[in-house]
């Protein structure tokens, strides 16, 4: 399994990338992506059933945002700091074996 990945706004100072692919979010997998900042749900499955979670991670000018069950990730990440792109990548890959 792979992912597509598309630059969702082109920037100066920031890497905005949406990343696509076939298999559901769980919520270990965003357990697992939590060592990138401070994880943050909103339980919108308990208000609405049948609804999606949606989770947020922040720390810094970092951001990772998606909702558990779905299939899409957003990712805003300094340009100065590539080293958390590809540790991002690399999370992804593995969740995605």
């Amino acid at each position: 399994m792979s992912y597509t990945s598309k630059v969702h706004q082109t920037c100066r100072k920031f890497f905005k990338n949406i990343y696509d692919f076939e298999k559901e979010i769980t919520e270990d997998f965003v357990s697992d992506l939590s060592g990138f900042g401070d994880l943050s749900y909103n339980r919108f499955s308990d208000l609405i059933p049948g609804s999606l979670d949606m989770f947020k991670i922040v720390k810094g000018e970092l951001e990772i945002t998606g909702n558990v069950g779905g299939k899409t990730i957003y990712v805003v990440i300094p340009k100065q700091s590539p080293d958390i792109l590809e540790a991002f990548e690399s999370k992804l890959d593995t969740f995605l074996k």
